[in-house]
């Protein structure tokens, strides 16, 4: 048995963000209200903004959080699954993903050299109103740089253009952005997605790490993805590590960054409202 790190029992939160131990489940909603009417008064003060930190399995180094968001507290569109699939269904998607990462971005609290990730679906980085621009300035008003920002594209649909959106991916990293392919593994994240895109970060999906010690061939599909992201200069990062042998499997397959509740869980980061209906 491999002896814990300390980053194992150091809390891995900003100073300035507190720790998400459980998702708040709300059994009965505070009030039931339809899509249209919870988007007028929808604002970045509703939505909870979450960090979780990415690893370098080599130094225990922090390189970055991934940003978790999380609706309305007390709500039908708490769950960001809930809110995402709503939002998509009333037609407000980018409107909703938006407040989402804007209020991530003003809310992060990273050192030098540190990244933020943020989802982003492949559908609103092809829509034509996507204002990229308007990232930017939220980025100069929170004191970040292009450069420390990492889109990670979470395929809900599959992309029916590669050729169109890789162009596009081209477009926002001739401005300093980096492309992570988010669940990679799972969904429409497959090899072809990985061969068109060529991702700065490839993040291997959390069903893959599950007891990863445990399975052979598993560990033959994340050391095979590793070898194919070195062709391309991409980093390997593991998602949902929990235990010190999912660790120890990762590195031995040359996974060189990790992401999971060994390191740390998603921490709340201070200001966002949690009462906010």
């Amino acid at each position: 048995m491999p002896t814990l790190h300390p980053l194992k029992t150091a809390n891995i939160c900003h100073p300035q963000m507190t720790q998400d131990t459980n998702e708040v489940k709300v059994s009965t909603p505070a009030f039931s209200a339809s899509m249209d009417s919870l988007l007028q008064s929808l604002d970045e003060s509703c939505i909870r903004s979450y960090y979780q930190p990415i690893v370098d399995l080599r130094s225990y180094e922090v390189l970055g959080f991934e940003n978790l968001s999380r609706g309305p507290l007390g709500t039908p569109y708490e769950s960001p699954l809930a809110l995402f699939a709503a939002a998509e269904q009333a037609g407000c998607l980018l409107q909703v993903e938006r407040l989402c990462r804007n209020a991530g971005i003003r809310r992060a609290r990273l050192t030098l050299g540190q990244k933020l990730f943020i989802n982003v679906s492949p559908h609103i980085l092809l829509d034509p109103s996507f204002r990229v621009g308007e990232t930017r300035k939220v980025l100069e008003s929170a004191g970040l740089t292009p450069s420390q920002v990492v889109f990670e594209v979470t395929e809900r649909q599959a992309i029916e253009d590669y050729a169109q959106f890789t162009r596009l991916l081209c477009h926002y990293r001739e401005q300093g952005y980096q492309i992570a392919i988010d669940d990679f593994g799972a969904g429409y994240s497959g090899l072809l997605t990985l061969i068109q895109i060529k991702p700065d970060f490839v993040k291997i999906d959390k069903q893959m790490i599950d007891n990863l010690d445990e399975h052979p061939l598993k560990r033959r599909v994340v050391q095979a993805t590793c070898e194919i992201a070195s062709a391309f200069s991409g980093i390997v990062i593991a998602e949902g590590i929990e235990t010190d042998k999912e660790l120890m499997a990762a590195k031995a397959c040359g996974v060189e960054v990790g992401q999971g509740f060994w390191f740390g869980r998603p921490c709340l980061a201070q200001g966002a409202k949690e009462d906010a209906n």
